[in-house]
């Protein structure tokens, strides 16, 4: 479940429906203005009626920042360019893009009435007061953070888990093979742009002759006259929608089908299996993934739009990734699943 949950954070990071810390500037100590809350100068965002501390944003920030850091080999140059930004800036983003995403979330699964029960408050507990028992003085003194800083920021990625968990187990699993089927082809395409679409059936008919009588073979003519390189390839049904793709699923084994002319060219296709397991399979568990994320999606982003959201720009500008090597800590989420790997 944590890999779909993360999928589906990626997904509406995407889709641009997390709370923007870029959209419009509200700064520190905002007065009450209506059912909208001022935050203060310790807050970072709002979403709903669920805050996020500069505090929880900054060991979420710390904990990418060193993920990153291990995976380039340790060091990082964070003021290398990446387009009009810098490395530092990347990774800034994408923590805050992901906790508000996940703060969002959970703020949705309170309005459900979905909450913490006392017995998860206390593995909560537990896993928090042992991760900040593995930071050291100088993480402790960069992120500022307590065992309540941890266990708010470990609650609302709980809240989001059980929010996701709960509404995409209501969506069916039940997919057909048909439905998800995979075939692999092979496909002779020629440009049509470069020599007249007559001319271009015509050649392809005589190779469709020439291969069903045995004088040839589909594979050496497909990579002797197709003007795309990848002649071999599998098709999956419900992602076909070309015309070429759609002929392709109603021919059989070594069948090789009907000229199909296309806006871009003209194609001949044969059918090298018309079921190939594993990848009809794996294409299977992708699309109900997909129609979770998509059903959640639809979900989250109403509650996006009907519920305002604070950002306090100051603090957040105020937040700086560390260049000190003593901070280091990756263990934040290393504790956290562990809540997860109880339930499974």
């Amino acid at each position: 479940m944590k890999k779909y949950i993360n999928r589906a954070i990626a997904t509406l990071c995407l889709m641009g429906v997390c709370v923007s810390f870029t959209g419009c500037e509200i700064k520190t100590d905002t007065p009450l203005i209506g059912k909208v809350a001022g935050l203060s100068k310790d807050e970072a965002f709002r979403v709903g009626e669920n805050i996020c501390s500069v505090d929880e944003l900054k060991i979420v920030l710390m904990n990418m920042q060193n993920e990153y850091k291990k995976d380039f080999g340790g060091s990082v140059d964070w003021e290398q360019k990446m387009g009009e930004d810098t490395v530092g800036d990347f990774i800034m983003e994408k923590a805050q893009n992901n906790i508000s995403v996940i703060y969002s979330m959970a703020a949705l699964a309170k309005k459900n009435g979905i909450t913490v029960t006392e017995s998860e408050k206390k593995k909560i507990a537990k896993a928090a007061s042992d991760y900040v028992a593995t930071l050291n003085q100088n993480e402790i003194a960069y992120t500022k953070t307590s065992t309540d800083v941890v266990e708010k920021v470990y609650t609302n990625y709980y809240l989001a888990d059980k929010l996701y968990k709960r509404n995409t187990d209501a969506v069916s699993d039940s997919i057909s093979d048909e439905d998800a089927r995979v075939i692999a082809i092979r496909r002779i395409f020629i440009d049509t742009s470069k020599t007249d679409s007559k001319t271009a059936i015509e050649e392809l008919n005589h190779v469709k002759k020439q291969v069903e009588n045995g004088y040839q073979d589909f594979l050496v003519q497909a990579n002797k006259l197709s003007d795309k390189k990848e002649v071999e390839l599998n098709l999956k049904k419900n992602e076909a929608k070309q015309p070429y793709e759609l002929a392709a699923f109603e021919l059989n084994d070594d069948e090789i089908g009907s000229v199909v002319e296309q806006n871009d060219g003209v194609y001949l296709v044969q059918c090298v299996s018309t079921y190939v397991e594993g990848a009809t399979q794996k294409n299977k568990e992708q699309i109900i993934v997909d129609n979770k994320i998509k059903n959640f999606s639809a979900m989250y982003d109403k509650f996006i739009k009907d519920n305002g959201n604070d950002i306090n720009k100051n603090a957040i500008e105020e937040i700086k990734l560390s260049n000190d090597k003593k901070v280091a800590n990756t263990e934040l989420f290393v504790y956290y699943n562990t809540l997860l790997e109880e339930e499974e």
